[in-house]
């Protein structure tokens, strides 16, 4: 059976803000689990902000520095969110999507 890695998942139907062709996938910090969403583009992170009253649950927040987490400022290599993650911050499952499988190096 294949290996297809760690899969990452991706808000449903929400393209980037920045470029308007990416589709915004998931990662997370892998020091204090701040989870990020990454223009599949350009890579450009963004914040996420999360309204459980709301039926569109999830917005795009603010273009963040890819290089240092916002949250705790120690990551550099973001790795792809988990759903325990993601089912923290408030993200309903019905606003993801499986985007591809990650392999780490």
């Amino acid at each position: 059976m294949a290996k297809t890695g760690i899969p990452i998942y991706g808000l449903r139907g929400v393209l980037c803000p920045y470029c308007g062709q990416g589709e915004l996938m998931l990662f997370a910090c892998p020091q204090c689990e701040q989870v990020l969403a990454c223009c599949g583009e350009f890579e450009t992170m963004f914040q996420l902000e999360v309204d459980t009253t709301a039926p569109a649950n999830v917005r795009v927040g603010a273009a963040v520095e890819t290089v240092k987490c916002p949250r705790c400022g120690t990551a550099r290599d973001y790795i792809p969110a988990r759903l325990d993650q993601t089912e923290r911050l408030g993200v309903r499952s019905s606003e993801l999507s499986f985007v591809a499988g990650w392999t780490p190096r």
